[in-house]
């Protein structure tokens, strides 16, 4: 979704962790938008689970207790923060912190959705390749017309 030009990071961040692949974005940025979540949900399962002294919003102290939790080490000892953040979202994703949506489904966010999906003058954000291919339509038909100014299409489907 793409608001006044900028994309909606809340958005973008669900989408990321919905199901995206995960080695296609910052791990540790998921898990940190999960534990804000988390955290704006009241659910503070994650206290219990990593034994931490209390609900925390840094995740700079979140992941080396789930490192700790779970052994994830590199050579001499340094945690892997990495393989935390991951476990973190894999346990979020497989429901361990309970079953959550990540979309606003209060009512006046679905008002919103629908009131939005509903205007016709708003343009749904296009991907990249479907930039590309507008691009190369526009230049296509500028190519047709100069050919056809200049006398080399004739319109009857040959070519001379």
């Amino acid at each position: 979704m793409q608001l006044s030009g900028e994309f909606d990071l809340h958005f973008l961040l669900d989408l990321v962790l919905g199901g995206i692949r995960d080695h296609l974005s910052d791990e540790e940025v998921m898990a940190d938008y999960l534990l804000w979540r988390l955290n704006h949900f009241g659910n503070f399962s994650y206290v219990e689970k990593f034994k931490l002294s209390g609900p925390t919003d840094d995740i700079h102290s979140l992941l080396p207790a789930i490192a700790k939790h779970i052994g994830a080490l590199h050579k001499y000892g340094e945690y892997n923060l990495q393989q935390s953040s991951m476990f973190f979202i894999k346990q979020y994703r497989n429901g361990k912190y309970g079953r959550y949506t990540l979309d606003d489904v209060s009512p006046e966010g679905l008002v919103s959705y629908f009131e939005r999906e509903d205007d016709p003058e708003k343009e749904a954000p296009m991907s990249k390749n479907q930039e590309k291919k507008m691009k190369w339509a526009a230049v296509t038909e500028k190519r047709l017309e100069r050919w056809k100014r200049k006398g080399f299409l004739t319109g009857k489907g040959s070519r001379n």
